[in-house]
């Protein structure tokens, strides 16, 4: 009798239960790998390694840095070879972004998980960084700028990166509902920043609107192939 329960219970695991849990992990490894529209599939790939750690949990590493403020990666000529960009893993601080009129400076974070947005300024995994042409989407929470709304066009943003120094002239500002999906869409095309934030600013919690900051590339190297 224990025989033929055991059995069953082997058929019933070998059968159903493993490949329902084997298509759940291929549909999470899928996802993440497709969401990841950055320019290189290795970041793809190195974000798959990094969300799942060796033994194949689903976790978050410490923070990282690949950026040093005090050195000068200003390439000549303009422009720079995408092999030899050190791409940032998620959860990473690859630079800083700076607004300059408030006096205000963030990490800039690839990934925009709460512990990002809470830190820093987090870049979304699905827009483009910054040279490549293209969005780029970066958000923060809004305590981090709580001094935002003294922005105004014509106003500088800078992005520094690991790679090169980008400046941005802003566009527009906009108030739009946090439901709003085309006031965050991801062009491939143009230079373009897109920064945001809940709204009210000085709101703590369970704001319904962003305030977001449209801003068009001025200078910074580009980069190639």
């Amino acid at each position: 009798m224990f025989e033929t329960k055991n059995k069953k219970l082997r058929i019933v695991l070998e059968c159903i239960c493993m490949p329902i849990f084997l298509a759940c992990i291929s549909f999470t490894l899928i996802y993440t790998v497709l969401s990841v529209k950055i320019v290189n599939p290795k970041l793809a790939l190195d974000t798959v390694r990094t969300v799942f750690g060796g033994n194949g949990i689903f976790e978050f590493p410490n923070r990282q840095d690949i950026y040093n403020k005090e050195d000068d990666p200003n390439p000549s000529g303009g422009y720079v070879r995408i092999e030899d960009i050190e791409y940032p893993h998620f959860n990473t601080v690859f630079g800083e972004l700076e607004i300059p009129k408030i006096e205000r400076t963030l990490n800039l974070i690839m990934g925009e998980s709460e512990q990002s947005i809470t830190d820093g300024a987090a870049m979304f995994t699905s827009s483009y960084i910054p040279g490549y042409g293209g969005t780029t989407l970066v958000t923060t929470h809004n305590n981090n700028v709580v001094r935002l709304d003294r922005i105004e066009a014509g106003d500088e943003i800078i992005i520094r990166t690991n790679y090169g120094t980008y400046k941005y002239a802003v566009r527009e500002i906009s108030i739009v509902s946090k439901d709003d999906r085309e006031a965050f869409k991801v062009s491939q095309t143009g230079n373009e920043l897109v920064f945001f934030t809940c709204y009210p600013l000085r709101k703590p919690s369970n704001a319904t609107q962003r305030m977001v900051v449209y801003a068009d590339l001025v200078s910074g190297p580009g980069i190639v192939r």
